[in-house]
């Protein structure tokens, strides 16, 4: 029986040492493996000494200190940008907050991802094109969006950031949002003055099928856009023309103004003209506004 027991205790405690001897040699491999990936990832850029995930946390507490650090790391910042734009919540992250929340603490050692995607978005309008390397992740991020302030922010960034993209500009200035379209016309204005847009064949064309072939407000939406943008009369003019047979009066009012963007077009000009004699009053003084955008008159000399 003693002889029994001694062999008990000497095989659980050569038990006990292999299982200590796994633990330790699993903490090895596991600090060996955050070494690595620590090791290989890029350094974290810059800005006065403090990282970019430091600024990045500033953007709710000083947006314009933070704007000043992000513009100045510039394209440095795009690939942790995209990291934090990838973020996603775990199971056992989501269990770890759900179980915070019951117990009524007010701390947890993990940020919700939804967080920081939003961050990253508002780093990418800072960043603008040196953010280009994101726009398929910011795409993802517009699908998963749950609420309509969440879409249009995101159809912003990306007005911004790519804008001369032919699909986001084209959505951006046929969205509901007047804001945005705001946006996309000072946007537009500014790519083609700095030549970043210099073709604008591709825009045109999908607005001018929109405005044949779409629905309302869209059509309205489109037309006003083929306005801003000004280009390709003979293309344009034409599928405004036929607007002002539509029974629609807004669309016949947008259609009228939108030609009364292209200075000094005949074409522009005598559909202008058959506007004056549309049964709406609002279509006609619009046809007046648009003859004199037209041919504006010389300025006043005081010489």
């Amino acid at each position: 029986m003693a002889s029994e027991a001694c062999q008990r205790r000497c095989w659980n405690k050569r038990r006990m040492k292999g299982i200590r001897f796994a633990a330790l040699g699993g903490i090895v491999i596991a600090c060996a493996i955050v070494a690595f990936f620590i090791m290989s990832r890029e350094e974290e850029p810059a800005f006065e000494g403090k990282p970019l995930s430091h600024w990045l946390a500033r953007l709710d507490s000083d947006p314009r200190t933070a704007n000043v650090a992000i513009t100045a790391m510039g394209s440095k910042a795009t690939p942790f940008v995209i990291e934090e734009l990838r973020a996603h919540d775990s199971s056992l992250e989501i269990w770890w907050r759900q179980f915070v929340r019951r117990q009524g603490w007010r701390w947890s050692y993990t940020m919700p991802a939804t967080h920081r995607n939003r961050r990253a978005v508002r780093a990418c309008m800072i960043l603008r094109t040196h953010a280009l390397l994101a726009v398929p992740h910011l795409e993802k991020l517009l699908h998963q969006a749950k609420t309509p302030d969440e879409r249009n922010e995101i159809w912003l960034v990306l007005c911004r950031v790519e804008a001369p993209g032919t699909l986001v500009m084209f959505h951006t200035m046929t969205n509901g949002n007047p804001k945005l379209r705001s946006e996309a016309r000072s946007v537009l204005s500014l790519n083609y003055s700095s030549g970043l847009s210099s073709n604008p064949t591709p825009v045109v064309t999908l607005l001018v099928s929109n405005l044949l072939h779409g629905s309302m407000p869209m059509r309205g939406h489109a037309a006003e856009a083929l306005g801003w943008i000004g280009k390709l009369p003979d293309v344009t003019i034409p599928a405004l023309g036929l607007c002002l047979n539509d029974p629609d009066e807004k669309l016949r009012n947008v259609a009228v103004a939108s030609l009364g963007h292209f200075t000094r077009n005949t074409n522009a000009e005598h559909f202008v003209r058959t506007a004056f004699a549309d049964r709406a009053r609002s279509v006609r003084v619009a046809a007046t506004n648009a003859l004199t955008r037209l041919y504006p008159p010389p300025p006043i000399s005081y010489e």
